[in-house]
């Protein structure tokens, strides 16, 4: 990883791709072509956030976990079922929940410049 890199933050943040792709089977539609997303039954999922086959190798925490031990900001993640038993899997990540979005871009600021 590039040194250089001291810290991450994402707004809207998908934490885990494990229950959104195994609620996939629970919906009727799969993937909404005008909107580019993958359907679940507890998000929309934009095609750009999903790599086919990942979680044969990794779940989103495995490299989250990679990334330590810089420091990783989360602004109103998708909160999935299990977002309790994922949030214990990433203890490093500073959580930010339910911001307006006018909020959002100020949060990220001031935690960027904090120590």
């Amino acid at each position: 990883m590039d040194e250089r890199i001291k810290a991450v933050a994402a707004a809207g943040a998908l934490l885990s791709y494990r229950p959104a792709i195994q609620e996939v089977h629970d919906t009727v539609e799969l993937y909404n072509t005008d909107s580019s997303e993958l359907v679940t039954a507890s998000a929309r999922i934009h095609y750009s956030l999903y790599i086919p086959s990942i979680l044969k190798i990794a779940d989103l925490p495995d490299i989250l976990s990679l990334i330590s031990p810089r420091r990783i900001l989360a602004v109103n993640p998708l909160k999935p079922d299990n977002f309790a038993e994922i949030r214990k899997k990433i203890p490093g990540v500073t959580m930010r929940e339910d911001l307006a979005s006018a909020e959002v871009d100020h949060e990220v600021a001031q935690w960027f410049t904090a120590s």
